[in-house]
Protein backbone atom coordinates (compact mmCIF):
# COMPACT_ATOMS: atom_id res chain seq x y z
CA UNK A 1 0.00 0.00 0.00
CA UNK A 2 1.43 3.34 -0.97
CA UNK A 3 1.47 6.31 1.35
CA UNK A 4 -0.45 9.42 0.43
CA UNK A 5 2.77 11.28 -0.38
CA UNK A 6 3.67 8.50 -2.84
CA UNK A 7 0.15 8.60 -4.31
CA UNK A 8 0.61 12.29 -5.01
CA UNK A 9 4.02 11.77 -6.59
CA UNK A 10 2.96 8.78 -8.69
CA UNK A 11 -0.71 9.47 -9.35
CA UNK A 12 -1.42 10.22 -12.98
CA UNK A 13 0.26 13.63 -12.68
CA UNK A 14 -1.93 15.18 -10.00
CA UNK A 15 -2.95 18.67 -11.00
CA UNK A 16 -5.87 19.56 -8.77
CA UNK A 17 -6.72 17.68 -5.58
CA UNK A 18 -9.91 17.94 -3.56
CA UNK A 19 -10.73 16.64 -0.10
CA UNK A 20 -14.34 15.47 0.11
CA UNK A 21 -16.06 14.33 3.30
CA UNK A 22 -19.62 13.10 3.33
CA UNK A 23 -22.33 11.69 5.61
CA UNK A 24 -25.64 10.15 4.67
CA UNK A 25 -28.67 12.28 5.51
CA UNK A 26 -30.60 10.05 7.89
CA UNK A 27 -34.06 11.32 6.93
CA UNK A 28 -33.56 10.92 3.19
CA UNK A 29 -36.33 8.62 1.93
CA UNK A 30 -34.58 7.63 -1.29
CA UNK A 31 -30.99 6.94 -0.37
CA UNK A 32 -28.61 5.50 -2.98
CA UNK A 33 -28.23 1.76 -2.44
CA UNK A 34 -24.43 2.07 -2.37
CA UNK A 35 -23.46 5.56 -1.17
CA UNK A 36 -19.75 5.25 -1.98
CA UNK A 37 -20.43 3.97 -5.50
CA UNK A 38 -22.92 6.79 -6.05
CA UNK A 39 -20.39 9.50 -5.09
CA UNK A 40 -17.57 7.86 -7.06
CA UNK A 41 -19.78 7.70 -10.15
CA UNK A 42 -20.62 11.41 -9.82
CA UNK A 43 -16.91 12.20 -9.48
CA UNK A 44 -15.95 10.11 -12.49
CA UNK A 45 -18.63 11.79 -14.61
CA UNK A 46 -17.14 15.23 -13.86
CA UNK A 47 -13.62 14.14 -14.77
CA UNK A 48 -11.94 12.69 -11.68
CA UNK A 49 -9.07 10.46 -12.73
CA UNK A 50 -7.96 8.99 -9.41
CA UNK A 51 -9.22 8.71 -5.85
CA UNK A 52 -7.88 7.81 -2.41
CA UNK A 53 -9.95 6.79 0.61
CA UNK A 54 -8.26 7.07 3.97
CA UNK A 55 -11.24 6.88 6.29
CA UNK A 56 -14.83 5.72 6.09
CA UNK A 57 -16.38 8.86 4.55
CA UNK A 58 -13.44 10.89 3.25
CA UNK A 59 -11.98 10.95 -0.26
CA UNK A 60 -8.98 12.64 -1.84
CA UNK A 61 -9.84 13.15 -5.51
CA UNK A 62 -7.43 13.95 -8.35
CA UNK A 63 -8.46 15.95 -11.43
CA UNK A 64 -6.31 16.94 -14.41
CA UNK A 65 -7.84 20.42 -14.36
CA UNK A 66 -10.13 22.27 -12.00
CA UNK A 67 -13.59 20.70 -12.28
CA UNK A 68 -15.65 23.84 -12.77
CA UNK A 69 -18.88 21.90 -12.21
CA UNK A 70 -17.94 20.15 -8.95
CA UNK A 71 -19.89 22.46 -6.64
CA UNK A 72 -22.95 22.73 -8.87
CA UNK A 73 -22.98 18.99 -9.57
CA UNK A 74 -22.71 18.10 -5.88
CA UNK A 75 -25.45 20.59 -5.05
CA UNK A 76 -27.81 18.98 -7.56
CA UNK A 77 -26.83 15.30 -7.44
CA UNK A 78 -25.37 14.71 -3.98
CA UNK A 79 -27.04 17.14 -1.56
CA UNK A 80 -30.43 15.36 -1.58
CA UNK A 81 -28.78 12.30 0.00
CA UNK A 82 -25.61 13.49 1.74
CA UNK A 83 -24.16 16.21 3.89
CA UNK A 84 -20.76 16.99 2.42
CA UNK A 85 -17.74 19.24 2.53
CA UNK A 86 -15.47 19.90 -0.45
CA UNK A 87 -12.10 21.62 -0.11
CA UNK A 88 -9.41 22.13 -2.70
CA UNK A 89 -6.03 21.00 -1.44
CA UNK A 90 -3.46 23.72 -1.86
CA UNK A 91 0.12 23.42 -3.05
CA UNK A 92 3.16 24.75 -1.28
CA UNK A 93 5.40 27.12 -3.27
CA UNK A 94 7.62 24.15 -4.18
CA UNK A 95 4.61 22.47 -5.92
CA UNK A 96 4.09 19.84 -3.20
CA UNK A 97 0.59 19.33 -1.88
CA UNK A 98 -0.17 20.00 1.77
CA UNK A 99 -1.48 16.68 3.07
CA UNK A 100 -1.06 14.44 6.09
CA UNK A 101 -3.22 11.54 7.22
CA UNK A 102 -3.44 8.26 9.07
CA UNK A 103 -4.93 5.88 6.50
CA UNK A 104 -6.99 2.72 6.55
CA UNK A 105 -5.20 0.75 3.83
CA UNK A 106 -8.06 -1.71 3.29
CA UNK A 107 -10.52 1.10 2.53
CA UNK A 108 -8.11 2.63 0.06
CA UNK A 109 -7.52 -0.65 -1.81
CA UNK A 110 -11.24 -1.21 -2.04
CA UNK A 111 -12.03 2.28 -3.38
CA UNK A 112 -9.31 1.99 -6.01
CA UNK A 113 -10.97 -1.16 -7.40
CA UNK A 114 -14.49 0.29 -7.25
CA UNK A 115 -13.38 3.49 -8.98
CA UNK A 116 -11.53 1.65 -11.76
CA UNK A 117 -14.61 -0.51 -12.45
CA UNK A 118 -16.87 2.51 -13.10
CA UNK A 119 -17.35 3.12 -16.82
Amino acid sequence: MQKLSDFIKNSKSPKVLFHISYDIIGASKTKPENPLLYILTVLKKIGANDVERHSESTLIVNFDSPPITIFDTFSKKVSPYFYYSISQIDKMPNENFILKNNSNDDLNKSVKQIFSDII
